[in-house]
């Protein structure tokens, strides 16, 4: 397969637009809530889903030509460091500055809750990890970055795979994910147990998935795939459905949200790679 694909893009065009009217929702719930929009626009939360799936499909398709060894392992690491860090740095400064000026009136000029910053804690090794992207209790300032904690998280398992021969992947994968699975259920950790609630969270599964459709479409293509795009996008909205038929419009986490959002998902990003595979392309 090659390594670009123009239905990826626009997928991936689709997972961020749907993730900002997600957090548009929560905005306008608080500060025009006569105004709000339709509770179901959280569905957009299932963005971050795809882009997991995106990754692991990515990861496994831009290295299937790379000789094992630590040259590869430590080229892949830093080129994903440096597409993530700089950018999050940039992104996460003005929070930062506000957190160490902790002032009050200087907040309140600036329209910003001084609650908002007092709830985060101040101590050096929170910003330190948050600045690293490390698990901890507490969310990092830049709150919406905790999946660049999981990204991270997978970049280096996956990275430690380089070491190994290609044929070794699917294998090393499949136990990945499994091991993971099996010390979630018998740990069952909570989120004050930062690195057992990363290390062996289910979200894994959506990385390791995107890397099992890479490795199948490698070798076989998706028949029929504009049916089973269809069929992913209905079972997306099926599976909303039934959460919220069962639950409040709280989008479901960990466990929840891969029984719930994992296979439809995955059959929009195989059905939309194996359309491009026959030449339809998104847009023109």
């Amino acid at each position: 397969m090659k390594n670009i694909f123009y239905n990826i893009q626009s997928l991936r065009g689709i997972a961020v637009l749907a993730v900002v009217v997600f957090h548009f929702i929560g905005i306008q719930r608080k500060y025009s809530p006569d105004y709000a929009l339709p509770e179901f626009m959280q569905l957009g939360a299932v963005g971050v889903d795809i882009f997991f799936l995106i990754s692991g499909f990515l990861m496994m398709t831009v290295t299937r030509s790379f000789l094992p060894g630590s040259k590869s392992m430590l080229r892949f690491v830093l080129h994903r460091g440096i597409r993530i860090y700089p950018l999050y740095w940039l992104v996460s400064a003005p929070i930062f500055v506000l957190l160490l000026i902790d002032n009050a009136p200087f907040l309140t000029a600036l329209h910003i809750n001084p609650e908002i910053i007092n709830n985060m804690p101040a101590a050096p090794h929170y910003l330190l990890k948050s600045l690293l992207l490390l698990p901890q209790e507490n969310l990092p300032p830049l709150t919406v970055s905790w999946t660049l904690i999981h990204e991270m998280y997978f970049y280096f398992m996956f990275g430690a795979l380089l070491l190994f021969p290609a044929k070794l992947h699917v294998l090393a994968l499949v136990l990945w994910s499994i091991l993971s699975q099996i010390f979630w259920q018998y740990l069952q950790p909570s989120q004050s147990e930062p690195w057992s609630y990363l290390l062996f969270n289910p979200l894994t599964l959506e990385f390791t998935t995107g890397c099992f459709i890479a490795a199948i479409l490698q070798r076989w293509q998706l028949p029929r795939p504009a049916f089973f795009l269809f069929i992913g996008v209905l079972a997306t909205l099926t599976s909303w459905n039934l959460w919220i038929s069962n639950n409040t419009y709280e989008f479901p986490i960990a466990g929840d949200r891969v029984t719930y959002f994992l296979l439809p998902c995955a059959l929009i990003l195989a059905a939309s790679v194996s359309l491009e595979q026959r030449g339809h392309i998104f847009y023109p």
